[in-house]
């Protein structure tokens, strides 16, 4: 991937300091998803990162994750998925006492 496009895709996350509380930084990308050729570029990156690599499954994470995992599924025709983060505050929810693990959800018979 081309260093310009890098250079514009960091120049596309807008900072909002102070949000949700003071002291924070909110690193807002509206302005990378409003941008059809910005988008694109973004996803060439996780495509090219990705690239020589076996993959099974793209899985998207929280919020942003749902964006982005969803339409690297699509370009790279890799079934595709989203999890929610569990919620450290949500100590009475089964899911904030899950933990994470990274799993193949293909069978033995299909790696072969």
């Amino acid at each position: 991937m081309a260093s310009d496009s890098i250079d514009k895709l960091r120049a596309g996350v807008r900072d909002v300091p102070d949000f949700p509380k003071k002291g924070i930084v909110f690193k807002d990308i509206t302005p990378i998803l409003k941008d059809g050729a910005l988008f694109r570029a973004s996803i060439d990156v996780f495509l090219e990162r990705c690239r020589g690599r076996k993959i099974d499954k793209i899985v998207g994470i929280d919020a942003r994750g749902f964006l982005f995992g969803s339409a690297v599924s699509f370009r790279s025709e890799k079934r595709g998925g989203s999890r929610t983060k569990p919620r450290a505050r949500n100590t009475r929810s089964s899911t904030a006492k899950r933990k994470w693990s990274c799993t193949s959800t293909r069978s033995p018979a299909a790696n072969k």
